[in-house]
């Protein structure tokens, strides 16, 4: 699940999450099919962010980045608190 900025968004797109403004308040709930209408709506509210469905386009390089890690680590994970970082460190990149 891709999140992107406003400017990026298409027609077509998917909502994976829902927008909802400072206050809480639901502007478009999951699953809306965004279309040019919404999506000049969407760019005149202050949002920054939306997550949509589909995958991510980096998600083959993640995975590389993830088994990069496990190499790096593969040495010293057994010295106190390293297992711990690597593990911080692969959710975090999980979430990129």
């Amino acid at each position: 699940m891709p999140r992107l900025s406003v400017s990026e968004l298409r027609s077509g797109m998917t909502l994976a999450r829902a927008i909802v403004n400072a206050n809480g308040m639901v502007i478009l709930p999951e699953g809306t099919e965004l279309t040019a209408e919404l999506l000049d709506r969407v760019s005149g509210m202050s949002v920054d962010t939306v997550y949509v469905k589909g995958q991510s386009v980096g998600s083959v390089e993640k995975e590389a980045m993830l088994q990069k890690l496990d190499r790096q680590f593969r040495k010293v994970e057994e010295l106190p608190y390293m297992a711990h970082i690597k593990d911080i460190m692969k959710d975090h990149m999980r979430g990129l």
